[in-house]
């Protein structure tokens, strides 16, 4: 499955899409990795096989003013989807039954529209590339829900059946990221004190200033009462005067990997990581806020599932904290982590377990294996809300590893579960 190399691809793949949703996921660091990945991702595809899948789509068959309405709906919005990237190039129509055909080289998949008969048009897909093929159909399902009158069950049917159960994004290399200024922060002793005790906490200068928490607090949307979550790319951490923290987390992948020793894994390492360097990072980081009476229970960000199967390629979670003068034991807001849980299954048995709280100061570092469970405890202070910046340091192995990123309830695939 070429599923990785694609998610590499989509936030420029999609970006320019203005009929698709929005799409959270962002290129890793400049535009020229991103173009150079479309370039590579022909390397991936097998030359030799062309796959051809077909979906339904059908009008409205008792309504004769409707139908022809929806029919000529259903056309604009295939030739502005087609019209709305550069990356989609348009092929000539060969059949007066078509509505349009375009192909995608990054992902050597082509797709057409073609009336198979009064009121059905067939969606079709043809390519040896079953990842591009399945970002392809997920943008073409969120891109086309508002027209009204056409039964696109069996399209929503396809999405959802594709994207229940896949890899988790196996990252990026860390060495793009690299950045000096961590080195100050570890030594010797600190990593095999992780290694041994399963967290560590490090006071740095990498701290926010009253207008960088600002811009924080503007980039999370969330409804009322609850707490506040958003991811932040490099594009955005820039725009908001916060690169150097999105850099320094990003930075202590590489450090790890050419300073931890690590013994031979029973798995072979997935590309972009190696067996010698086996950590990877995400493109995106996550930024959170907690007001007053909010709390993160107690769970896992890699969980002991009961195969025997870890949820994802997680294996360090760094939380960079974002807060000025705080007292948890005034403010609340205590980051509470749980050591010896990493091989429960259910996070709710941590509770009866020992644990140690740490003030989410500012410039507070606290990087901690994810199997481990840990929580945020609720926030007490009425006046000011308790941030943090995440990021989640990757060791993907082809251990089985799989996960289900179709949201039931948005009827729509949620790409932030690939983190």
């Amino acid at each position: 499955m070429m599923f990785t190399v694609s998610l590499t691809l989509l936030h420029l793949f999609f970006s320019s899409i203005p009929l698709a949703s929005s799409f959270v996921l962002s290129t890793t660091r400049r535009l020229d990795y991103a173009k150079q990945d479309i370039q590579d991702a022909k390397f991936y595809a097998t030359p030799h096989t062309t796959t051809i899948r077909t979906i339904d789509l059908f009008l409205p068959n008792d309504d004769e003013s409707q139908a022809a309405q929806a029919e000529k709906d259903l056309i604009s919005w295939f030739d502005n989807f087609i019209k709305s990237t550069d990356y989609f190039k348009r092929k000539v129509d060969e059949f007066s039954h078509s509505a349009g055909a375009f192909h995608v080289p990054a992902f050597n998949t082509t797709i057409s529209l073609n009336k198979t008969s009064t009121s059905k048009y067939t969606i079709t897909s043809e390519g040896n590339n079953e990842g591009g093929y399945g970002v392809l159909i997920a943008k073409i399902f969120e891109s086309q829900k508002k027209l009204k009158h056409i039964d696109d069950s069996n399209l929503r049917q396809a999405v959802k059946q594709y994207f229940e159960f896949v890899r988790p994004t196996t990252g990026i290399d860390a060495s793009i990221t690299a950045n000096p200024r961590v080195d100050q922060y570890f030594d010797k002793a600190i990593l095999n004190e992780l290694s041994s005790k399963g967290f560590i906490c490090l006071d740095t200068d990498i701290m926010t200033s009253k207008s960088q928490r600002r811009n924080l607090s503007s980039l999370l949307r969330c409804k009322p009462g609850t707490s506040r979550l958003a991811m932040l790319s490099q594009h955005k951490a820039h725009e908001s005067e916060l690169e150097e923290h999105y850099d320094f987390l990003m930075g202590i992948a590489h450090y790890f990997n050419w300073n931890m020793e690590w013994n031979e894994s029973d798995y072979e390492a997935l590309s972009p990581a190696t067996q010698i360097k086996p950590l990877t990072n995400p493109s995106i980081i996550e930024i959170a806020e907690y007001g007053h009476d909010q709390f993160r229970d107690a769970q896992s960000d890699n969980i002991l599932l009961d195969s025997n199967i870890r949820k994802n390629y997680r294996m360090y979670t760094c939380v960079l904290c974002c807060n000025n003068n705080w007292d948890s034991s005034v403010d609340g807001g205590a980051i509470r982590i749980y050591p010896n849980t990493m091989n429960i299954t259910n996070p709710d048995k941590a509770l009866s377990m020992s644990f140690e709280d740490i003030n989410p100061s500012n410039g507070k570092l606290i990087i901690l294996d994810s199997r481990l469970v840990y929580s945020i405890e609720k926030v007490l202070s009425k006046e000011n809300s308790m941030r943090t910046m995440t990021l989640w340091i990757s060791k993907p192995e082809n251990n089985g590893v799989s996960i289900n990123i179709w949201d039931d309830l948005k009827d729509r695939v949620d790409w932030t579960r690939m983190f």
